[in-house]
């Protein structure tokens, strides 16, 4: 269900004008300036890298079984469509999915960490507590493991008094959710002489299907890595985990790189051939500079004439569609400013919220 709600909500935003494609690159958090900057376009940054392990056949199967069910039609073009029955289940379900949960852009790369880190933990404390130091870690991601080794040395002396303060946070800040979502999260946990279940055991415990407690899961993560966020001093072992872990200001490390180089002055010719990159590839650096910069420069890129006529392509039809507004303004103004103007002027509606 939380899937479909997902899909549908994508699907009602991108209103046509994005293929089913696009919104499987959303989820998954794809690095291309295109996601990045339909996330922003479309109001869908909440769903940006929401479950980056997502298999396309898997996700074609959702479609699928929307279109079966007569809430989703495809066109030629395999752009999506909602069905009057579609808005009307949606509108149904909207307030018990939470989707506003969700806050994928700022988070897609935190979450994971954060919940790894505390699947981990929770299963090293439980066993040393019972002085049982031989066990398969539940997460054998590398980074993760060298974190709890690090942590528990701190921790070893005051492990007692972290492990029930722990417990006391998670039981706060799970107590927002709902008796089976808060289940679904407590049951994955591993202790002593206990594994957490799979998500594969939790759809078939719960009756749902895989990728909601996925999806689920993730969500609950975000709504609770808000609450720490806002409030640390309310949730001091908790925000322990996250220690060190920022939100990079840019999706792709080489954007970072290219806006330092335009922060010292550095045209966007000179910047590729320092980097020996395409000019194409620069190009896309500085749309996601825009669209993550709140004082970017645009009118270092072109004319307030040229921004206008843009601004009135777009609000005239009514779209968003690259191809719809070149051909509505002057032929001397490329696509790279019409993105730009896409960039910044989503970015000026975000600030006037």
């Amino acid at each position: 269900m939380l899937a479909d709600g997902i899909i549908l909500k994508c699907s009602i935003q991108f209103n046509q004008n994005r293929t089913s494609s696009a919104i499987y690159h959303l989820i998954t958090g794809k690095k291309s300036i295109q996601t990045v900057q339909d996330a922003h376009i479309y109001q869908l940054k909440n769903f940006y890298g929401i479950n980056r392990s997502l298999q396309k056949r898997d996700f074609d199967k959702i479609i699928n079984t929307l279109i079966s069910n007569k809430l989703l039609e495809l066109d030629e073009s395999m752009s999506c469509s909602v069905t009057p029955n579609g808005l009307e289940w949606y509108k149904k379900w909207q307030s018990y999915l939470q989707l506003t949960d969700f806050d994928g852009l700022r988070y897609h790369t935190v979450s994971s960490i954060y919940y790894d880190r505390l699947l981990l933990l929770i299963q090293t404390l439980s066993n040393s507590s019972n002085n049982h130091y031989s066990f398969i870690p539940v997460i054998d991601r590398q980074p993760v493991l060298d974190w709890v080794k690090l942590v528990f040395k701190q921790l070893k002396q005051n492990m007692e008094s972290y492990f029930e303060q722990l417990h006391h946070e998670l039981h706060e800040l799970l107590s927002s959710f709902s008796n089976e979502e808060a289940s679904i999260y407590v049951d994955r946990f591993s202790g002593y002489n206990h594994y957490g279940k799979s998500k594969e055991q939790l759809a078939s415990d719960y009756k749902r299907d895989k990728m909601d407690i996925s999806f689920t899961i993730e969500r609950m993560n975000h709504a609770m890595l808000n609450k720490i966020y806002l409030s640390p001093h309310k949730f001091p072992a908790i925000e322990f985990l996250i220690e060190g872990l920022t939100n990079k200001r840019f999706i792709t490390d080489s954007a970072r790189k290219t806006y330092q180089l335009l922060q010292e002055n550095y045209s966007i010719n000179e910047i590729g051939r320092m980097r020996n990159l395409k000019e194409n590839t620069v190009y896309d650096h500085v749309v996601e500079v825009a669209l993550f910069t709140h004082d970017f420069p645009v009118l270092n890129y072109l004319s307030e004439d040229q921004q206008q006529q843009i601004l009135t392509a777009v609000y005239k039809e009514n779209t968003y569609k690259l191809k719809a507004i070149k051909q509505m303004v002057d032929e001397r103004i490329s696509y790279f400013q019409i993105r730009l103007v896409l960039a910044t002027m989503q970015r000026v509606g975000e600030q006037n919220e």
